[in-house]
C-alpha cells in the first residue's frame, strides 16, 4: 500500500512539473535542430567483424498528456564490439537509424542531446507498465529514479573513441524518428568504422527485432 501511494503520489508530481516544461507538444529547441544530409553515406561491408547491438530503454516525454503514448524521441543504448585484430574508431557521426519506412531517423550531437535530456523526462520505452493496473506511476519511471537515470544517460552518451576485441565501444543515442513510434520493430541501426592500421571501411548492421506482446506480469 505505502509503494503504491509513493508511485501515485510521484505520478502526480512528475505530471504536474511537465505541465510546467516550457514549450509543452513540440518545443523550438526541437523543431529548429540543424538540417540533416538524408541518409548516411553509403560505406562497403568488409569482413571486419563489427558487432552492433542495441535496445530502446527510454522515451522522452514534453508533455504530461503523452506521458503514456509513443513518442518520436528515444534514448537508445548501443553496445559495439568485433571478433578481428585490429582496432576500430567511432565516432556518434558514423551512427544512423533506418526507420521501417525507409527514412532516417536525426541521430542528435551530444550537446543537443545533453539539452534534449534536461528539458523533457525519461519515461519506459517498454510500454509493458501499463498493464499493471494502476501499480506503476505515469511514465513507468517514479519521479525519485529521474534525476539519477538523466545523469546516467547524459553521463555515457556514445562518444568517439576505440574498440577491440577486448573491449568493446558503448553508450546511448538520442533520436528523433520524426514521429511517434510505439516500437523500432523493422528498423536497423547502422554503424561505420574505420580500422585504425589503414583506414579500410568496416559496417555493422543491428535489426531490431518483432517485440512480444506486452504481458500482464510485472517484468
Amino acid at each position: 500500500m505505502l509503494v503504491r501511494w509513493i508511485n501515485t503520489v510521484g505520478g502526480i508530481v512528475v505530471g504536474a512539473i511537465l505541465l510546467q516544461t516550457p514549450g509543452c507538444t513540440l518545443p523550438e529547441w526541437l523543431s529548429h535542430r540543424p538540417p540533416t544530409s538524408g541518409a548516411p553515406a553509403a560505406v562497403q561491408d568488409s569482413t571486419g567483424g563489427l558487432t552492433v547491438t542495441a535496445l530502446p530503454v527510454y522515451r522522452l516525454v514534453t508533455s504530461a498528456a503523452l506521458a503514456d503514448l509513443p513518442s518520436r524521441l528515444l534514448v537508445i543504448q548501443v553496445r559495439l564490439s568485433t571478433i578481428d585484430d585490429a582496432a576500430l574508431s567511432v565516432t556518434p557521426d558514423d551512427v544512423g537509424l533506418a526507420l521501417p519506412n525507409g527514412d532516417h531517423a536525426h541521430v542528435f550531437d551530444r550537446a543537443r542531446a545533453v539539452e534534449i535530456l534536461h528539458r523533457a523526462f525519461l519515461a519506459d520505452a517498454d510500454f509493458a507498465y501499463l498493464q499493471h493496473n494502476g501499480g506503476t506511476p505515469p511514465v513507468g519511471l517514479s519521479m525519485y529514479v529521474q534525476a539519477p537515470l538523466t545523469d546516467a544517460v547524459v553521463n555515457n552518451l556514445l562518444t568517439e573513441g576505440v574498440l577491440t576485441s577486448e573491449q568493446p565501444l558503448q553508450g546511448y543515442i538520442v533520436v528523433d524518428t520524426g514521429a511517434p513510434m510505439a516500437s523500432l520493430d523493422g528498423a536497423s541501426l547502422e554503424v561505420s568504422a574505420r580500422r585504425l592500421g589503414d583506414s579500410t571501411a568496416v559496417r555493422g548492421t543491428y535489426q531490431f527485432p518483432a517485440q512480444p506482446a506486452a504481458s500482464s506480469e510485472a517484468r
